[in-house]
């Protein structure tokens, strides 16, 4: 397996398909086919601009088609069967996204370019896997449990609103100190639950604060390991 492509193409689908996906984006996709289309060309940028040097030799620029043609099947069909459950589903949520790793993985073991590490400065920061694989977990640790712990709710418990404002921020803050205290000193992540005591004072979803902090805590303690 190429490290590099695998990585930067991990972070390139991360990137397009959380931060980079405005409210407004994701509107237009559930209603038309050009917003999946503009996902699907934003897809293809990142994982052009994330493959420099190497962008123009026709295996990795081909890649990066394929990559975004394969998203924007998959996202059409993703969006008509959450329309037919009527709301995020966590099977179809968590398959969709293992499907995009699983092309992401297989596309990188085709014969791209050996790369030559660079290992000054900015460059140590762009070459080394385990930056990219970093931001991946901060994705996944915000935007990523956010909608996975929606779509636990919607399939498992009782649908509710996607939550936003204060409480959504609120989690984002709990998983990233659950994330960085299991990274940096794994025997303390304990010091982590004591953020749910707000949620138990205001009976804001103790149980997703819960699932939140702890999948934050194995993620931190997973990177660990990948270091």
């Amino acid at each position: 397996m190429n490290s590099f492509f695998f990585s930067h193409f991990l972070l390139a689908h991360f990137f397009v398909d959380y931060p980079f996906q405005t409210d407004k984006l994701f509107e237009t996709k559930i209603k038309k086919i050009e917003g999946v289309l503009l996902h699907s060309t934003i897809l293809l940028i990142f994982l052009l601009l994330l493959s420099i040097p190497y962008t123009l030799n026709p295996l990795v620029f081909f890649s990066c088609f394929f990559l975004a043609l394969l998203h924007f099947f998959q996202d059409q069909i993703k969006i008509y069967l959450t329309k037919k459950m009527g709301g995020e589903n966590f099977f179809y949520f968590l398959g969709d996204q293992i499907l995009h790793l699983f092309f992401i993985f297989i596309f990188s073991f085709l014969p791209l370019p050996k790369v030559i590490y660079e290992n000054k400065g900015f460059l140590k920061l762009y070459f080394d896997p385990f930056y990219s694989y970093l931001i991946v977990f901060l994705i996944v640790v915000t935007y990523f449990s956010w909608i996975l712990i929606h779509s636990i709710y919607n399939t498992f418990l009782k649908k509710e609103e996607l939550i936003k404002g204060f409480w959504k921020y609120y989690g984002y803050f709990e998983r990233l100190f659950a994330f960085f205290i299991s990274f940096f000193v794994p025997f303390l992540f304990f010091i982590s639950y004591f953020f749910l005591f707000p949620r138990f004072l205001k009976k804001k979803r103790l149980f997703e604060g819960f699932l939140g902090i702890s999948l934050a805590v194995f993620l931190g303690i997973l990177l660990r390991w990948i270091k």
